[in-house]
């Protein structure tokens, strides 16, 4: 714990001004602590320099890696938007009022609606693909659901 206290800020510090979400940057500092725990025997080398810079230079990476995987998922989630207004998706999908109201969600709960319900995949598959807990899939999909009802209701693109 000693090793946590006296760099845990330094670290949070250094992953801020890769990754702007502090909650995304706090899950960051966890995993290179959770990294030196498991493998600093066989990484780090006291000869080449001190923890302190290589603690900095690991969560550097390891925030760096985070936000490549981030827009890498933003991208899968562009293109799975353009499947979702494809001439081969169904009519009700391709709906202007539907279109607008999935683009006004928050990617977080637009990425699970449109792979539950547009590609047709498990609560279990979107939780391993987004590589989040099943839980958070449900109550992002069941939070968006809500917030497109009411976005469809307020257009009239609903009947009552």
């Amino acid at each position: 714990m000693v090793i946590y206290d006296r760099h845990a800020g330094l670290l949070l510090g250094v992953v801020a001004r890769v990754i702007s979400d502090r909650a995304e940057g706090e899950d960051v500092v966890h995993d290179v602590f959770v990294e030196l725990w498991r493998r600093a025997a066989s990484r780090f080398d006291p000869r080449l320099g001190a923890a302190r810079p290589w603690l900095c230079r690991l969560a550097r990476s390891r925030a760096i890696d985070r936000l490549r995987a981030n827009t890498r998922r933003a991208d899968r989630v562009t293109s799975i938007e353009a499947d979702v207004v494809s001439e081969h998706a169904p009519l009700d999908l391709r709906s202007r009022p539907l279109r607008d109201a999935l683009g006004s969600l928050p990617a977080e709960q637009r990425e699970p609606i449109v792979l539950a319900y547009v590609h047709g995949h498990s609560r279990q598959a979107i939780a391993e693909t987004l590589g989040v807990p099943v839980g958070t899939v449900k109550t992002r999909i069941r939070l968006g659901l809500r917030e497109l009802g009411a976005a469809l209701s307020s257009e009239g693109a609903l009947s009552p």
